[in-house]
């Protein structure tokens, strides 16, 4: 049986390099507990046609879930993650994975698929995850890594929006 689904409460993005794209409206971000989390973050525009390089966005840190200790199933046997980004069906996952702090503590379940609603992981996957992940999802630094990525094979002028974020445990 699932939890219940959680939505984070603060976003935060870094770069890495000063050719990473980054987010507008980050500084406006809300969550309404039980409601789906709308937020509007829009990139700057990419055009592929000038260059052959993939660019990314900035990191996007989804973090303060509000997981209690009493919300973690006494057996975990998986983590969904549902998130709804209009990607314009150019814009590619780069990086999904679950974070604490300064680490990634899961592998990364970016995929190829250009589906605006995705899932990843499901009641039978832990995403890989390291054995003291119980302890730190009750923790506000606690969430989810995100990054995107333009195709390089369409040339496009796409902008992706995050229209919701959810987290559930099995």
């Amino acid at each position: 049986m699932p939890t219940k689904w959680f939505y984070p409460t603060t976003v935060s993005q870094r770069g890495e390099v000063p050719q990473h794209i980054s987010w507008l409206g980050v500084d406006n971000f809300t969550s309404i507990k039980n409601v789906r989390t709308v937020i509007d973050l829009t990139t700057i525009a990419n055009d592929l046609q000038l260059s052959n390089l993939r660019t990314m966005s900035y990191y996007l840190f989804f973090t303060g879930f509000g997981i209690t200790a009493n919300d973690i199933p006494d057996t975990l046997n998986g983590i969904e993650v549902s998130i709804n980004v209009k990607r314009g069906g150019r814009v590619l996952d780069e990086n999904v994975s679950l974070w604490h702090g300064t680490d990634s503590l899961t592998s990364n379940k970016a995929d190829a698929d250009l589906s605006n609603i995705k899932t990843y992981g499901s009641s039978t996957d832990t995403w890989n995850a390291v054995p003291m992940i119980r302890s730190l999802m009750p923790n506000p630094d606690f969430g989810l890594m995100l990054r995107y990525q333009s195709n390089v094979s369409w040339p496009h002028r796409t902008t992706p929006n995050i229209e919701h974020i959810q987290l559930r445990l099995w």
